[in-house]
């Protein structure tokens, strides 16, 4: 009896292993699918990252992540923003539609107001290349912690006619943040 019932156990035993080993599913490689997986930053901490924004196609800007090992102001990330992607970044499909000509001559910040002046005519400046010097300004520390959606910015150029009260417009380009992999 107990040879019997040791004997039932046994082949139910392998049934079931085959059934389970032998249930269809293929093994597959890896599968490269948008942007890598990045974490949410924990409400009311400081980040301690710059943000930049780079062009992205499909005509957009993505925020970037760069490691900064402080708090960044928005004079800062600006700065950073002109210098363009670094490798990495590149590699990623990111680029400035900034033109190399374009420097920074004066940026000041105020309570939600950050004021960049650059060289040239700033309203020559493409849509996207407008929205990434916005972008990184108000995504960075500004005077009064206000949100970067109540934060403007005044754009002037050398020449040309100022373009007052700039905003980031982020519903219209947002996706996932990238970071950038330290070395």
């Amino acid at each position: 009896m107990r040879a019997r019932r040791a004997m039932t156990v046994s082949a139910g035993s392998a049934a079931l292993l085959g059934v389970l080993a032998g249930c269809g599913i293929e093994p597959t490689d890896v599968v490269e699918v948008g942007l890598p997986a990045t974490g949410v930053k924990r409400p009311g901490t400081r980040v301690e990252d710059a943000i930049l924004y780079f062009a992205s196609q499909p005509g957009g800007v993505l925020p970037l992540h760069r490691p900064a090992g402080g708090e960044v102001t928005a004079e800062e990330a600006v700065q950073l923003l002109m210098k363009g992607p670094n490798d990495a970044e590149r590699m990623r499909g990111l680029y400035s539609e900034l033109p190399r000509d374009v420097r920074v001559v004066a940026i000041a910040t105020e309570q939600g107001k950050v004021r960049i002046r650059l060289s040239g005519d700033a309203g020559r400046l493409s849509p996207v290349a407008r929205q990434q010097v916005v972008c990184t300004a108000v995504h960075n520390a500004v005077p009064g912690d206000l949100p970067p959606e109540e934060v403007t910015v005044d754009l002037s150029g050398t020449s040309g006619k100022p373009m007052p009260d700039q905003t980031c417009r982020v519903k219209d380009i947002f996706t996932p943040p990238v970071s950038t992999p330290t070395p």
